[in-house]
């Protein structure tokens, strides 16, 4: 396992999923699917673009393609929780479920990234 490049994986997760995410998109993608999708896009445009110099086309396809459907289903139940509770005003319990979606972002990228580059 190579830790410096899990470390640029993270960081293009961190850019991706933070850094190109509009207050608009923040704000909409838990109660609209168009907005959750090209939120989503946005994110597999920078990770795959990130990835590109490291690794053959078709793993960093398949790393990209598994990806978008984890980020996605992920996104779909959080941004609906976090939107809940911002809604409430909870903002502890917000938070954490930023944090859990995040750890959750993490694994799977670790998971994904073990299976497909590591072990090919």
């Amino acid at each position: 396992m190579n830790i410096y490049f899990l470390l640029w994986l993270f960081l293009l997760h961190f850019i991706g999923d933070f850094v190109f995410q509009t207050r608009h998109i923040a704000n909409n993608k838990g109660k609209n699917f168009h907005i959750l999708f090209y939120h989503v896009s946005i994110y597999i445009f920078v990770l795959g673009l990130g990835l590109l110099p490291f690794s053959k086309v078709q793993i960093i396809g398949e790393f990209i393609g598994y990806n978008f459907w984890l980020h996605f289903f992920t996104d779909t139940i959080t941004s609906k929780i976090t939107k809940y509770f911002w809604d409430k005003q909870n903002i502890y319990a917000f938070f954490t479920t930023i944090g859990f979606d995040q750890f959750l972002h993490i694994v799977a990228l670790s998971l994904t990234y073990n299976w497909l580059f590591v072990n090919n």
